[in-house]
């Protein structure tokens, strides 16, 4: 009973961010109509929209015991805090931003790329497409998470974003662990097939990393924007995130 009453008490928590990040991004939005489509507020802003969807979906998965799917958001709610951290500061903004710009161009290439060496019988004229990407810039990179959060004060979360990554993002031992039941009866172990519902621990330490990113997000872009009331709220509710009661990490 313990449990479920903490893990309502997160519910209860997330609502309130949720509602809090919708009412700052309206705001943010009619405070930078007049900037340039790159500038850091409006990208910030962006940000900010991308993050209300997030956390809207991991509400709705946790709800309903998709313990890894949820997982999946919280990490793009983490990546997503890395991003506003980064456009706190003028000179990491600049970073971030031709980070950004770059990994759009490397991607298109990398693309075109793939459909010229392993997929040779697609339709289009791949002898233009050929020009095309032989023309792109072959020292662009992609985007790092990693040294996205090394641009700002989030770093010590990048963590967090490990383990939900290493835990649901990606197929790994650990991640498929997640189907697998040991069971021990001393001096032997079995092991089943595990296809349950996520528990309520498990749903409150998803809530407590998807929050944490969530509440980041809000503060920083409302900081950014000057959106004072907004920004005011949401340390309030940043505060009683940190006034939770205990619970374990992932």
């Amino acid at each position: 009973m313990e449990s479920t009453d903490t893990m309502e008490r997160w519910f209860g928590l997330g609502a309130e961010v949720h509602a809090s990040l919708l009412a700052a991004a309206d705001m943010a939005q009619e405070l930078t109509r007049a900037s340039t489509s790159w500038a850091p507020e409006a990208v910030a802003v962006r940000l900010l929209l991308r993050s209300c969807r997030n956390l809207e979906g991991v509400l709705l998965l946790c709800r309903q015991g998709l313990v890894v799917e949820s997982r999946t958001l919280a990490r793009s709610l983490m990546e997503n805090s890395f991003g506003v951290a980064a456009l706190g500061s003028k000179d990491a903004a600049h970073t971030y931003l031709k980070m950004l710009r770059d990994d759009s161009e490397e991607s298109r290439r990398r693309q075109g790329k793939f459909i010229l060496d392993k997929l040779p019988n697609s339709p289009g004229d791949l002898a233009l497409l050929k020009q095309v990407v032989d023309a792109m810039d072959k020292s662009l990179k992609t985007i790092s998470p990693k040294k996205v959060a090394g641009l700002g004060p989030m770093l010590p979360q990048y963590l967090g974003y490990q383990r939900l990554s290493d835990n649901a993002a990606h197929a790994t031992a650990n991640a498929l662990n997640h189907h697998v039941a040991i069971q021990s009866d001393g001096a032997n172990e079995h092991w089943t097939y595990r296809f349950e519902l996520g528990t309520d621990e498990e749903t409150s330490a998803t809530l407590l990393y998807a929050l944490l990113a969530a509440l980041a997000v809000g503060i920083g872009v409302t900081h950014l924007v000057k959106a004072d009331a907004p920004n005011a709220h949401l340390h309030q509710l940043s505060v009683r995130w940190k006034n939770m009661p205990s619970i374990g990490t992932i």
